[in-house]
């Protein structure tokens, strides 16, 4: 099988090669060959290949004559004469039953694709509103699976709560710990009850690398992202820190709240946000090696650096759903709008707002295609592309068909 396999690639290379180029000479020496060894002639008869049906049917008058299927037929009618025996029949397929017939070789044809990395199959494009609700019914079965999972594996874990509460209350007289209790005390509800976070995903034709082809901003979110924000508030008076307090406020200091986080006294993971006043910036500098890598160093372009009047609004803003977004190295932009349990409307009604400041703040150094591609995934999903026409805001069908029934 493997000398027959070698023999038909070596054949189909051939035909590509020599064939539809080749001289008269050339044809009546490959017609010698294959009278001398009928079995190769099988072989090569046995390839599905497009020149040698196209040449079959330019002979019935089926397509029109070119100088390449020209040689084709004439390399067929040479070899009916030299073997008494035509080459074509009609078409391929009958070709290849004849030849099968005679010498008893199988004619199994598969058309292969051959897809590489760099010439991938492309993906399919669908309308907003098919994408979105395909995201989040893909995060509903994952979401039943996880449960599934844990019901399956339920008596599992209640018995190694139970030997391990049994460890620890061994050589004392006090009563055991219920399994039942063991087992939810010590149960991980956020693994079968996590929400996923939807986001969409922007290719973009910028260069950040390139001046004034730069995109970072902030932009609220009418619904939100499903997600309680946690801010901390850089400054140095006491009635501002109250106002922020009031207003939502995790953490609240000045020099002190350095200091703790310098020392590391004060965690960093205990806020996602940080608004500081205009006065407080310049101290930021003995923290802003910590607080940089994680993107919580206060910036005047994402709206994080205020006066003391306006911390208060800030705080509410930041805990209102504001999204942070900025263009990667390689043109694209990640931003999260929503969470799998949101509905589809909601879902769209931020992805509407989120477009519409992306193309609001194009750079003025941007140059040729603006917006490329847009996809839309949750955080354990695949990616669904969406059609460009619908979520381009520049588009006349801009989020058009949203409350029709889309296939």
């Amino acid at each position: 099988e493997t000398g027959i396999r070698n023999l038909q690639e070596t054949m189909m290379m051939f035909l590509h090669r020599h064939v539809a180029s080749s001289s008269p000479a050339r044809l009546k020496q490959m017609c010698s060959m294959f009278k001398k060894n009928k079995q190769s002639f099988a072989l090569f008869s046995c390839l599905d290949l497009t020149r040698v049906d196209s040449a079959s049917r330019c002979i019935h008058g089926e397509l029109p004559h070119t100088p390449n299927s020209d040689n084709m037929v004439n390399f067929g009618k040479s070899f009916a004469t030299s073997t008494g025996t035509p080459l074509f029949f009609g078409n391929m397929q009958h070709s290849l039953n004849s030849y099968s017939s005679i010498f008893k070789l199988s004619t199994a044809v598969s058309k292969r694709s051959y897809v590489t990395r760099a010439h991938p199959r492309p993906k399919p494009t669908h309308h907003v509103k098919h994408a979105v609700g395909m995201v989040l019914e893909a995060a509903q079965e994952r979401r039943h699976k996880r449960e599934a999972r844990w019901e399956r594996n339920l008596s599992k874990r209640m018995n190694i709560a139970e030997s391990t509460s049994n460890v620890e209350s061994s050589g004392s007289t006090e009563e055991k710990q219920d399994p039942d209790a063991a087992a939810i005390s010590t149960s991980d509800t956020s693994y079968r009850g996590a929400e996923e976070t939807v986001e969409i995903v922007v290719q973009t034709g910028l260069d950040p690398r390139k001046p004034n082809q730069t995109l970072r901003g902030s932009v609220p979110l009418p619904h939100g992202i499903g997600k309680k924000i946690r801010v901390a508030v850089f400054t140095s008076s006491d009635e501002a820190q109250k106002e922020a307090l009031n207003a939502g406020a995790t953490l609240v200091g000045g020099d002190d709240l350095i200091d703790g986080i310098k020392n590391a006294t004060t965690s960093i993971t205990d806020f996602d946000r940080a608004i500081a006043s205009e006065e407080m910036v310049s101290k930021l500098g003995k923290i802003a090696r910590i607080l940089g890598p994680r993107g919580l160093m206060p910036n005047p372009k994402l709206g994080t650096v205020t006066s003391q009047d306006d911390l208060k609004f800030g705080v509410k803003r930041q805990m209102s759903g504001l999204v942070n977004y900025r263009v990667d190295k390689t043109g694209n932009i990640h931003a999260p709008i929503g969470k799998t349990n949101f509905e589809p409307e909601q879902i769209l009604d931020n992805l509407r707002v989120f477009m519409n400041e992306i193309v609001d703040k194009k750079p003025d150094g941007s140059k040729g295609t603006y917006l490329k591609q847009v996809y839309i995934t949750a955080t354990q999903g695949k990616s669904v592309k969406m059609d460009l026409k619908i979520v381009d805001p520049g588009s006349a069908t801009f989020m058009m068909d949203l409350e029709e029934d889309v296939a």
